[in-house]
């Protein structure tokens, strides 16, 4: 059985049986006009057309209905001989409607099989527009999915590598010129960091640098200068920019004669020769020898 063809089949073989019932109840009404014997109106009943399940059939063209001839055969019927026809009508209509349910639902059950044949080429056939425009998709995007890819990812994504390795090439390049000047620029640097430490150790370190700056407070004063301050003999340490240096600073407003701070302030600085001085203000009234003088002196040393 392929598709459910042999279930249908099943069906169609209860056909014959019916036009054969139909011309037997036919035959046994015609003998039961003729005052046939009872036994064949009882068994008339048995031979009705099966499928309908009405007990009235329309008889052929020229006949008369059967069912005027089985009243007329009833009649001469006793009454138990009438009951008993009566449930075997009955159990033929029982019958016959079992068996008109049971072939409309083999015909269902055909016409809603899961593998017909028929419904399979049907299906077939209505997806074919289906499966050409999946065949068509496919074979478009094996055509133009490469290209589109290329276009859109892999060129994009290889001049931006190509361009990121020029750029690495030309850095390489431009520290393989800048080699030499590297290592020149090195050597220089090595030379003055060695001249700077040579230059800041031969600097007094801070101790001595401070002791000068007082012994030049004590020769001003021992020359008859007097400090308008006390800030005047502070010593502090000012940044000068140098590694490993540091400034000692003073700042100081005093009086004194013209002349005896011009001998004690060369005395100083000749003594002193990394001595700076940052501020220098001389105030002097005509006719007086007296001066008014404000100094700011700074005396770089090596830090502690």
């Amino acid at each position: 059985m392929v598709f459910g063809l042999g279930k249908k089949k099943e069906v169609q073989a209860l056909a014959p049986t019916q036009q054969m019932s139909a011309e037997a109840m036919t035959m046994l009404s015609q003998m039961a006009q003729q005052g046939g014997n009872a036994q064949a109106a009882q068994m008339a009943p048995s031979l009705q057309p099966q499928g309908t399940g009405r007990q009235d059939v329309a008889s052929p063209v020229g006949m008369p209905a059967p069912v005027g001839n089985f009243e007329t055969a009833n009649s001469n019927l006793t009454k138990k001989e009438q009951k008993a026809l009566a449930r075997e009508q009955k159990k033929a209509a029982a019958r016959a409607r079992k068996e008109e349910k049971e072939r409309i639902r083999l015909q269902k059950k055909g016409a809603k099989s899961r593998f017909s044949r028929a419904k399979y080429l049907r299906e077939a056939n209505g997806n074919a527009a289906a499966g050409v425009a999946l065949s068509i998709l496919l074979v478009l995007l094996t055509m133009f999915g490469p290209i589109m890819i290329n276009l859109f990812v892999l060129l994009p994504q290889t001049a931006e590598n190509r361009e990121i390795a020029s750029r690495v090439q030309q850095y390489n390049d431009v520290l393989r010129q800048a080699a030499p000047l590297l290592q020149v620029a090195v050597k220089n640097k090595g030379e003055r960091e060695t001249s700077i430490q040579n230059r800041i150790g031969g600097f007094r370190d801070g101790e001595a640098a401070s002791l000068a700056l007082r012994q030049f407070v004590s020769d001003l004063e021992s020359r008859g200068a007097s400090f308008l301050t006390e800030t005047s003999r502070t010593i502090t340490n000012a940044d000068i920019g140098v590694a490993g240096l540091v400034g000692k600073s003073m700042t100081m407003e005093l009086e004194a004669d013209f002349l005896n701070y011009l001998l004690v302030r060369n005395k100083m600085v000749r003594s002193q020769a990394s001595i700076v001085v940052q501020q220098e203000e001389i105030t002097a009234s005509p006719g007086n020898p007296i001066v008014m003088i404000k100094l700011v002196l700074s005396i770089p040393a090596r830090q502690d």
